[in-house]
């Protein structure tokens, strides 16, 4: 292999910061990246959002998209599927270091 010659041996997407990794086999790639990754984020009802910096545990969980919504895995719990549908609609303000949302 030349020096030039670039290669993946992985590729993963982070559907929730901070979670695991949800394994791909190939990604659609848009504007901001690859689609579907770090599209959610975990906030308390006060709008501080959780990392796993704060709460290690995080990343026992792994986030899994698909057309519906999300399917929640974690090594000792049954999975637990989230629905888009299911989600609430309005904005809800919250910051991530300098960034807000939902304002």
């Amino acid at each position: 292999m030349s020096s030039d010659t670039l290669h993946l041996s992985a590729l993963y997407r982070y559907p929730i910061k901070s979670t695991a990794g949800e394994p791909l086999e190939r990604a659609v790639l848009g504007e901001e990246g690859i689609m579907g990754d770090r599209r959610f984020m975990l906030a308390r009802p006060d709008g501080i959002f959780l990392t796993a910096r704060s709460h290690p545990q995080l990343v026992t969980i792994r986030a899994e998209l698909n057309d519906k919504g999300i399917v929640l895995h974690h090594p000792s719990l049954e999975p637990l599927a989230l629905e888009f549908d299911a989600f609430e609609k309005e904005p809800f303000a919250t910051q991530i270091w300098n960034d807000s949302f939902g304002h």
